[in-house]
């Protein structure tokens, strides 16, 4: 075991072939979920390999990037893999996120979530009819290509929410602070759910439909293999930018502060 793991050359050709026996499996049986899962599994087994990071991240971006979308891409099941690899690409995205509260700064937060659904309500609202409820001025829906606007004005109105539940509870620690964060992310569940009266915001527990596609020079991103690219490249920097900031000075002083 110790010879191989200090053998690059076979830990290379290893993670090689099963990437290779894995994509051949899901070309050839387009509906075999199993066949999927075990392709998505290789980047586990990546992470595991002692090898240098830029080689992990070389064989890692070829994986998701070109062998992962040309694999699927061979049967009907194309989109709903798309899919699945796309919800995966969000959610890697939000445990990151998390990482940074909980892991850096110790500050256990379980109502994470609800800072997401600040963002996306955001966006949702304006690129959809359900704007023109309660704004006297404009013309809704916005066209899509304000979809990478509303990127970063969504998380900068998350961020006023956080700090609006920030200020009062600075000082709460441990339990007491899940307990309130727990709180803060129910009461945006049912604000939300029932923001339809007296004036129609978010159209309650209906929710929101009909919301335009995002539009990068003029070509249309409507389904989960369009998607798919568009989670990758905000994943990649999410993981450039928490690693930034894990190395830096303020990174530092939470992982210290924390015991990390």
């Amino acid at each position: 075991m110790k010879k191989f793991e200090q053998n690059k050359t076979a830990q290379i050709i290893l993670i090689i072939a099963y990437v290779l026996v894995t994509s051949l499996s899901l070309v050839l049986a387009q509906q075999s979920v199993i066949a999927f899962l075990l392709m998505l599994s290789s980047l586990l087994i990546l992470y595991y390999l002692k090898l240098g990071n830029k080689t992990k991240w070389a064989i890692g971006l070829v994986i998701i990037a070109i062998l992962l979308p040309l694999a699927a891409s061979q049967g009907p099941a194309y989109q709903s893999y798309m899919d699945v690899a796309t919800l995966v690409g969000i959610y890697v995205a939000m445990a990151l996120g998390l990482n940074i509260v909980v892991g850096f700064a110790g500050l256990l937060d379980l109502g994470f979530i609800a800072f997401f659904a600040v963002g996306a309500y955001t966006y949702g609202i304006f690129a959809s009819d359900q704007a023109s409820h309660f704004m006297p001025f404009g013309h809704y829906p916005l066209s899509g290509e304000t979809f990478w606007v509303f990127i970063f004005l969504g998380g900068a109105i998350a961020a006023v929410f956080g700090i609006l539940l920030g200020i009062p509870v600075l000082r709460v620690k441990g339990d007491y602070l899940a307990i309130v964060t727990l709180g803060f992310g129910e009461i945006i569940r049912i604000v939300f759910n029932n923001l339809d009266k007296p004036i129609n915001i978010t159209n309650g527990s209906l929710g929101i439909d009909s919301i335009k596609p995002p539009e990068i020079f003029g070509f249309s991103i409507s389904n989960s293999s369009q998607f798919y690219f568009v989670v990758l490249a905000i994943l990649l920097i999410v993981i450039y930018v928490v690693a930034r900031l894990e190395h830096s000075k303020i990174g530092r002083a939470w992982k210290k502060r924390s015991g990390g």
